[in-house]
């Protein structure tokens, strides 16, 4: 009887339901808080300056997005993931030298972090309107396809 019960609790239905669980737990929802803290603005100011029918909102926004990703990429020194191992680093620097650099570019990666909520939220402003004017288009009868 009780091989039946672990063999019950065991079922791949609740391993997945624990699979999902544990990915939930893991999800950065602090860094999504921050990105909707940073996008809705962005958002919402461009939105209210297209219904105001201000012409200049789409190259300013667009010049903002320019800006945002190069002051990103220079900060940080490149568009780095992970930062790298040690054992990769030139060969010829010394062990004082390759842990400087890793921690400065651990410091650069994580001061960088709200110029690349704001890139962010800025590409993704662009990535909606697209959406909404290829949809305009279809809808309207105006695409070929």
């Amino acid at each position: 009887m009780a091989n039946k019960k672990k063999a019950k609790e065991q079922t791949p239905l609740s391993q997945s339901g624990s699979r999902l669980r544990s990915s939930l737990r893991a999800f950065p929802w602090k860094r999504l808080g921050l990105f909707l803290l940073v996008f809705l603005p962005v958002c919402a100011v461009y939105y209210v300056c297209v219904a105001l029918e201000w012409r200049p909102v789409l190259p300013v926004y667009f010049a903002l997005t320019l800006i945002s990703g190069v002051v990103y990429a220079v900060y940080n020194r490149g568009l780095m993931g992970a930062l790298p191992k040690k054992e990769a680093l030139n060969q010829s620097w010394d062990d004082e030298k390759k842990e400087a650099f890793l921690s400065e570019a651990a410091r650069r990666k994580e001061k960088s972090f709200p110029l690349l909520l704001v890139f962010l939220a800025f590409l993704t402003v662009f990535f909606i309107e697209a959406v909404i004017m290829t949809l305009d288009t279809i809808s309207s009868g105006a695409y070929p396809y």
